[in-house]
């Protein structure tokens, strides 16, 4: 069963191409990627609100948590 987190953001997939670590992986059906992902509590990037299914990127270092909480104005109201 697909897992929920706490909470999630929907992001545009332009503005987290601007992360220097980002790798393009082609997970869709048709081959390209959504305009919008999701952003989980965890740091998890997402195509849905599930933190543990199509999962795009996820990492746990400063550099990538700064970029959420800076650039895609990720702040968890649920803390």
């Amino acid at each position: 069963m697909a897992t929920m987190s706490t909470y999630c953001k929907a992001v545009e997939i332009e503005t987290v191409r601007r992360y220097p670590e980002w790798q393009e992986r082609n997970v869709c059906k048709d081959g390209g990627l959504p305009a919008h992902v999701y952003l989980h509590d965890n740091f998890a990037l997402t195509l849905g609100v599930f933190c543990d299914e199509d999962i795009l990127f996820t990492s746990d270092t400063d550099e990538w948590k700064h970029f959420c909480t800076e650039v895609l104005k990720f702040q968890n109201p649920v803390q």
